[in-house]
């Protein structure tokens, strides 16, 4: 159930793939230098553990976001144009909206 004031457009489900790549992409290179942290641990015979919980928190902040985290923001985003204002609502946690352009004096009305 929609508040009072919610926009009333959704975003093109195609925001999703755009987020799931860029997602992919921070992840990767995340990946990469978890990878450079096990080689040179290795080399140095440095413990296990020094790798091995960033590239397992990598991987579970990686998970949540791909599969949580898109999703919901994708449900949450809406947009409206209006005669006067354009109106965005985004946010993950927290829900957050444009404010009306005729409130913050930005409506061109002299």
């Amino acid at each position: 159930m929609d508040l009072p004031g919610t926009p009333s457009n959704h975003l093109d489900p195609r925001a999703k793939k755009v987020w799931r790549i860029y997602a992919f992409v921070l992840v990767a290179i995340a990946l990469l230098v978890c990878v450079a942290l096990a080689v040179v641990m290795v080399l140095i015979g440095g413990p296990t553990s020094a790798w091995l919980v960033p590239l397992v928190a990598t991987l579970v902040v990686a998970g949540l976001w791909i599969g949580l985290a898109v999703p919901t923001t994708y449900r949450r985003w809406r947009w409206e144009i209006t005669d006067v204002a354009v109106r965005l609502q985004r946010g993950l946690i927290i829900v957050r909206r444009t404010p009306d352009a005729r409130r913050c004096g930005c409506s061109g009305d002299p």
